[in-house]
């Protein structure tokens, strides 16, 4: 059974959602963890942010390992490091060993959002890719969006460490199915591969690859800016709840997922390079109209979040685009080439949402200009693909 065609699809998505779920559903316990460790918020949240950063680490390395030993041995080697680290979170006695053990589950999750790309990529050229992947890319916004929801009932009812125990029943669950019906799907090719980061080295020499990867970083740091400064500025600057936040940003949440599933009708029909550049001047206009609507004095939520909610429809037409794009340079090293871009979109999020909180300045403007400089920059680091290929086909 492990090559069932019917199980592919399904088993993609949720190896993709497993990472980001585990990502989110811990954290409405973390007061309740700093209660019990009787410790402060800034060592509490280390279960957050040393996790974010053991995700990027973690997909430079499954991406060339599963160029090298295949996609589907990275794929079960992920997903026993993520149970090995969530039967640590269960057990941990310190909040040093939860915050190791929070890094390991972290570190495992990111094996399925790295390969599953590249398990795309191997089967299918890169215009069908878009399409599945844009179906992919999907469970990264709705994994996060109920995780929380589940989380916050598991730790009223049995504690924060029911919320560990949940994610390593996922992985179990997705442990089992895989084992019965993940295919391997890496070109059975006789070409000598490239050493464990040689090929990462190639990829950051590519321009093509260079232009879907940045544009696709760029557009995920300006998502992140306004995950990074948006309560910032709700609650504090305009005054209002955490609650009006989580509001607000439902709209957003729910069109980068609407724009994924209108990419994954017809990316094929208008053309990757199309997609891509369609997201990019759609990453300009929304955040330049949010810009624009404050320069006119009408600094609120909605001038905020619904510009915002447009980005993100063209986000989720570009995206997976722009993914396909970026694992179709070289369909050899297609695994090193999704860690190498999941590990720049992770980077360059970081650096964004990091740059919106130093910033801060009591008004709507470190999030409105650094949304619209991601998403200029977007553009720009695109157009060395775009004026290529316009020369390929006037010589």
């Amino acid at each position: 059974m492990a090559g069932d065609g019917r199980m592919f699809l399904p088993l993609l998505v949720v190896l993709t959602g497993l990472g980001p779920g585990a990502l989110q559903i811990f954290l409405p316990a973390l007061p309740q963890i700093r209660a019990d460790f009787v410790t402060d918020p800034g060592v509490a949240q280390l279960t957050l942010s040393l996790s974010t950063l053991s995700i990027a680490v973690a997909m430079l390395l499954f991406g060339p390992l599963s160029d090298r030993i295949g996609r589907r041995g990275a794929v079960l080697l992920g997903l026993g490091v993520f149970l090995v680290g969530s039967i640590g979170c269960v057990l941990a006695g310190s909040i040093v060993m939860l915050v190791i053990a929070r890094v390991v589950q972290a570190a495992g999750g990111a094996a399925g959002m790295v390969i599953a790309r590249a398990m795309i990529r191997d089967r299918h050229p890169p215009e069908d890719a878009a399409s599945m992947l844009a179906i992919v890319t999907t469970a990264m916004v709705i994994a996060p969006m109920l995780a929380p929801v589940l989380g916050g009932g598991l730790t009223d009812l049995f504690g924060w460490r029911a919320t560990f125990a949940a994610s390593g029943l996922a992985g179990l669950v997705i442990l089992v199915f895989s084992l019965q019906a993940l295919p391997e799907t890496r070109p059975a090719d006789t070409k000598a591969r490239p050493g464990l980061f040689a090929g990462g080295g190639r990829l950051l020499g590519h321009r093509d690859f260079l232009a879907y990867a940045l544009q696709g970083a760029f557009s995920i740091a300006l998502y992140y800016a306004l995950l990074g400064g948006g309560p910032h500025v709700v609650m504090e600057v305009l005054g209002g709840s955490a609650t009006h936040y989580a509001l607000w940003f439902l709209p957003v949440a729910f069109m980068f997922m609407v724009g994924n599933l209108v990419a994954s009708r017809i990316s094929r029909r208008v053309g990757l390079d199309r997609m891509v550049l369609i997201g990019s001047l759609g990453n300009v206009l929304g955040s330049g109209l949010a810009v624009l609507l404050a320069l006119l004095g009408m600094a609120a939520a909605w001038t905020i979040f619904l510009p915002t909610a447009l980005v993100a429809f063209f986000q989720g037409l570009s995206v997976p685009n722009g993914q396909a794009g970026a694992l179709s340079v070289n369909p050899n090293a297609a695994g090193t080439a999704s860690g190498l871009s999941g590990f720049l979109q992770m980077a360059f999020a970081a650096a964004a949402a990091q740059l919106v909180g130093m910033l801060q300045n009591g008004t709507v403007w470190p999030l409105l200009l650094t949304m619209f400089a991601c998403g200029l920059l977007s553009l720009l680091s695109f157009l060395p693909r775009l004026m290529g290929s316009r020369a390929a086909s006037t010589g």
